[in-house]
């Protein structure tokens, strides 16, 4: 591996600070240029933004506050995110395409999110494993 980041966040949305400074970091050591900095931003705040808004882990049978880890591992320039959270089983990978010719006003709300994730990487997958919602996204870097 070239590089590795690992960063556990509540579900706070005051914790995104700490994370755009983690990425951006992590990014600057490791010589991304301004583009893929820009689309893997996106691509994590999207994913980590859609937990600590979206997710749930009331319905859990435990009282462990929620939690999202995302860790960052790129080898020879493909650079893998997993996200992994502990709120109830949602996979956003079956989220629906946005009907992006229909007008703003007509328009479903939701989904441009995940619609992004899909045109900025090559691999976009979901799992359930031990309790927990996994994502993993590639992108090939250059």
């Amino acid at each position: 591996m070239v590089s590795n980041l690992a960063l556990t966040l509540n579900w706070d949305v005051q914790e995104l600070t700490r994370l755009q400074k983690a990425i951006h970091d992590h990014s600057n050591r490791q010589g991304w240029d301004l583009v893929l900095q820009t689309q893997m931003d996106l691509v994590i705040e999207e994913l980590v933004v859609n937990v600590m808004t979206h997710g749930d882990n009331s319905a859990r049978d435990t009282a462990e506050p929620g939690w999202v880890r995302v860790e960052l591992a790129e080898d020879h320039g493909l650079i893998t995110l997993v996200v992994t959270d502990n709120g109830t089983a949602f996979d956003p990978t079956q989220t629906p395409e946005p009907d992006l010719d229909a007008p703003l006003e007509l328009r479903e709300r939701g989904g441009l999110g995940v619609h992004f994730i899909r045109e900025l990487t090559e691999t976009f997958s979901y799992r359930r494993a031990g309790g927990c919602n996994v994502v993993t996204v590639q992108k090939r870097r250059g």
